[in-house]
């Protein structure tokens, strides 16, 4: 088995700002509910509903993105509502500066940011481009070399009907027919 360092390197960090924005997310969400007046147990649940509504987006944007599909739009509105959220309430319970608020904010803000940077694709580069034309041209060369590579003993093109035509032709006038 081969280890892809960088896949690995991608998920650990991931894993790692999520983590961070989840607990200071939970914490400052706390610290709101109970200043809204809810309940100490309703408090200590509420931020699961939040987080766990971005787990899902997170993961379902990824995923789309890895099938080659854009994420639908309502998992782009549950994100932005999580991330609204989580945002809202670490500005909330944060310490009435600039720079308080600003600190508060980043882990969701990192966040958003983790999870925008792996679920788009990024353009091509120009050499990387090809035209639909030349996709299944490649692939159709793809196919014919697996095909020819697979055969007992190598394979020669065989002529066209127009190449055919005048090579007998050919031998036909050197015979004097």
């Amino acid at each position: 088995m081969s280890w892809n360092w960088t896949r690995i390197a991608r998920n650990v960090s991931a894993g790692v700002v999520a983590g961070i924005a989840g607990y200071a997310s939970y914490w400052h969400q706390v610290a709101v509910a109970k200043l809204a007046g809810e309940r100490d147990e309703l408090a200590h649940v509420l931020p699961f509903s939040v987080d766990g509504l971005l787990v899902v987006a997170s993961i379902a944007m990824v995923d789309a993105r890895q099938e080659g599909r854009k994420p639908s739009w309502k998992t782009k509105v549950g994100f932005a509502a999580g991330i609204a959220a989580s945002i809202g309430a670490n500005v909330m319970s944060a310490h009435p500066t600039l720079l308080g608020r600003g600190v508060a904010a980043w882990p969701a803000l990192a966040l958003l940011l983790v999870v925008e940077i792996l679920s788009s694709k990024g353009r091509l580069l120009k050499e990387a481009r090809t035209t639909p034309v030349q996709q299944v041209e490649q692939q159709a060369q793809q196919a014919v070399d697996e095909a020819a590579a697979s055969l007992p003993v190598p394979v020669s093109p065989a002529p066209t009907s127009e190449q055919g035509y005048s090579e007998r032709h050919e031998r036909r006038l050197r015979r004097g027919k």
